[in-house]
């Protein structure tokens, strides 16, 4: 391999890491924030069906949000 070979691969891996940092730091912010809006108590190691429902739809809302955006943002790089 030579060095511009080398250089693109570590380029490569740089940026994949970099976009794997970000989406966890993203989920991270996600279920924190669902955490907060549904979780009321600690006290019980599993969650009611009241905070599971509302966890499930706090990240289905993240989710279809994030969709969206990446549709819209694609469409409108055409």
């Amino acid at each position: 391999m030579d060095e511009s070979a080398i250089s693109k691969e570590a380029k490569d891996f740089i940026e994949l890491e970099q976009s794997k940092a970000q989406m966890q730091s993203a989920i991270t912010a996600i279920t924190s924030e669902c955490w907060d809006k549904c979780i009321f108590s600690t006290n019980s190691q599993k969650l009611d069906s009241t905070e599971s429902k509302c966890m499930q739809n706090c990240m289905n809302l993240f989710v279809e949000a994030g969709t969206y955006i990446s549709e819209h943002l694609r469409k409108n790089q055409k």
